[in-house]
């Protein structure tokens, strides 16, 4: 916008709406809203099966969009009254102004135009087929009907026809490039409308006709190179979703680089990043940490009062600033700290903040450890370089994510083996009146006697439709766990967590044989690989890593990648206004748990809010840039 852009298109073509869900599309709308702030029209996209469309119609009316770009059908072939009829009932649903689009499987005719312009709402048409002399035609159609109907250039990198368009009376054109390199857009947008032909075509020759020769090499890569130009210049935007693809050849990513502007200036692919990491990324210039220690209002047992945080902060060479953390309750802190400044940052200090960085990271400190500190410290590293990107971006975690939910369901979870019963029962009588649906309790106690107990009497409270988890902290063997888990069975639980020592899978793959009782575990699994040898072993229904103790949120993203491709559950340990967000981005629902008086703003020890709320037993919200978390 700071560029003067007179509308955005958005959650379109480029915006790849193709490959977007319906709760993806409301944030790409929303977040769209809100970097327009009102300064100009914001158009988003509208398309596909009609069922799907009119909901998308409806949605984008409801966030505030000023108009639609209404695309094509799915791969229907209709006749024209038949394309007539699907833009008609999209009409009918959203008071909003219509753009159609004219390509692909809906192309038009100066015929079905006049009944297009016999929609009120149809202000506008936008051609995607570079026919010109149809295109003339339709003009002149328009003009016949006595309709002022908004026509656009909309072919792929309209710069390069947008000359002949003009002069067939279509002076507006949409501009891909526009949201790669601001700075050539506005360049050519000027000398077009001054006439100044020579520096027109200078533009065109040194920039557009070679992004042309890039597009044109693959089907569907016109998104790729905006992509890719987006990510040489250090924003983490992702790469395109099938069926688009993008093709690494050295020479198509050195001409996008050029083509971008950067040529001449930066370092070779080799020296900034690796095959691993795609696209190098800015170099980390400086690692900083700080020890805090918080007081917990409610302890989680005699021996543990507080919770301790390394506090990380990372700046790269451009002056950009992340923050992040490392977090452990009771063992550890001083060694995590240490390992950092040691070992990791003067690792990673000097080298580009890419893909690759986190797999380096852990490959050096790997003599010392593949997980355990090693990984938590890591963990603080990889937070602050996410939050950084996050913040380069100008959008919150989830947002650069991608969001798929605006709420999820939260569990009410408690330290509470050591509360007397009649504590334990307040508690879940809190949790209850909270709105939580789920609640979690602590067993493993002495006698196994007690534990039915105080299951049985939160169960009382609950009633039959709530969820009741139980963990057990590793404080069993198999044949204490056998029975334990046969003796609660009747009581409905949800999971069963940690039963047993984390690292005694062939255990837990005993267990979930002898059981009906969904098997938990994860917090204590510290690797991808870790994860893998349980998934393989059949030894967990429901995975639950700790975005810290798994070394953050890049291999924590590969674990709910590995959960979603075995079909099982995942619900994240602890941090829920951390975790919370990273579930927000994932495709599936999670439980997020909320442990009673443990979020870190809850604690004081945060120097803003979060903006990650837990209200009625549903969390949603995040914060409205990087990760939100800045300890006091």
């Amino acid at each position: 916008m700071d560029h003067g852009a007179a509308g955005v298109f958005a959650g379109c073509g480029t915006g790849e709406f193709h490959a977007l869900g319906l709760t993806e599309y409301a944030a790409v709308v929303r977040a769209a809203r809100a970097g327009i702030a009102g300064r100009a029209p914001l158009i988003a996209g509208v398309g596909g099966p009609l069922g799907h469309a009119l909901d998308v119609a409806r949605t984008a009316e409801e966030l505030g969009a000023d108009g639609l770009l209404v695309m094509p059908p799915y791969l229907v072939q209709g006749p024209q009254a038949g394309l007539i009829a699907y833009v008609a009932a999209i009409a009918r649903a959203t008071a909003l102004p219509l753009i159609v689009y004219h390509r692909g499987a809906a192309q038009f005719t100066p015929v079905s135009l006049r009944a297009l312009l016999e929609l009120p709402t149809v202000v506008g048409l936008k051609d995607g087929v570079g026919d010109v002399a149809l295109m003339q035609r339709m003009v002149l159609e328009a003009r016949a009907a006595g309709r002022e109907l908004l026509f656009f250039n909309g072919l792929l990198t309209a710069e390069m026809s947008q000359s002949a368009y003009a002069a067939i009376g279509v002076p507006r054109y949409s501009s891909a490039v526009f949201a790669m390199a601001p700075d050539i857009a506005t360049a050519y947008f000027r000398a077009d409308r001054a006439g100044d032909t020579a520096a027109r075509d200078r533009l065109l020759d040194g920039f557009y006709s070679p992004l042309v020769a890039l597009r044109d090499e693959t089907p569907g890569f016109a998104v790729s190179l905006i992509k890719a130009g987006l990510r040489l210049q250090g924003r983490p935007v992702g790469s395109v979703r099938p069926p688009s693809s993008i093709r690494h050849r050295r020479s198509s990513i050195g001409s996008a680089r050029s083509c971008v502007g950067g040529g001449s200036s930066r370092r070779d692919p080799e020296s900034r990043g690796s095959a691993r990491g795609g696209e190098p990324g800015p170099l980390l210039r400086e690692v900083r940490t700080r020890v805090v220690r918080i007081p917990l209002t409610r302890p989680w047992g005699d021996d543990v009062r507080e919770v301790g945080v390394v506090v990380v902060d990372v700046r790269d060479e451009h002056g950009a600033v992340g923050h992040g953390f490392s977090w452990t309750p009771t063992i550890g802190l001083r060694a995590v700290q240490a390992l950092l400044e040691d070992d990791v940052a003067p690792f990673a200090v000097g080298r580009p903040i890419d893909a690759a960085l986190w797999r380096s990271c852990w490959e050096r400190v790997h003599e010392a450890g593949g997980a355990g500190v090693t990984t938590i410290a890591l963990a603080g590293l990889d937070l602050a370089v996410w939050d950084l990107r996050a913040r380069r971006a100008g959008v919150g975690l989830p947002e650069l994510l991608g969001r798929r939910h605006d709420r999820l369901p939260a569990y009410g979870s408690g330290v509470n083996l050591h509360y007397p019963l009649e504590d334990l029962v307040a508690q879940a009588r809190r949790w209850v009146g909270q709105g939580f649906r789920a609640v979690k309790i602590k067993i493993g106690k002495p006698d196994l006697a007690e534990d039915v107990d105080r299951i049985a009497a939160v169960r009382e409270v609950l009633g039959p439709d709530r969820a009741l988890m139980v963990d057990a902290n590793q404080r069993w063997d198999l044949a204490r766990a056998t029975d334990a888990a046969a003796a609660i069975e009747r009581f409905g639980i949800r999971w069963l967590e940690e039963p047993l020592r984390a690292d005694d899978t062939s255990g837990y793959a005993e267990l979930a044989r002898r059981t009906s009782i969904p098997i938990a575990q994860g917090e204590n699994l510290h690797t991808l690989y870790r994860f893998r040898d349980v998934l393989d072993a059949g030894a967990a229904a429901i995975v639950q890593p700790n975005v810290v103790r798994v070394g953050g949120i890049t291999p924590f993203l590969e674990i709910a990648e590995l959960a979603r491709e075995r079909g099982v559950e995942l619900a994240p340990h602890l941090l829920p206004e951390l975790s919370a967000q990273l579930a927000f981005a994932l495709p599936g629902t999670a439980w997020v748990e909320d442990v009673e008086e443990a979020r870190f703003a809850d604690l004081g020890a945060l120097t803003a809010p979060t903006g990650v709320l837990v209200e009625d037993g549903w969390v949603s919200g995040g914060p409205s840039l990087g990760l939100g978390l800045r300890f006091a």
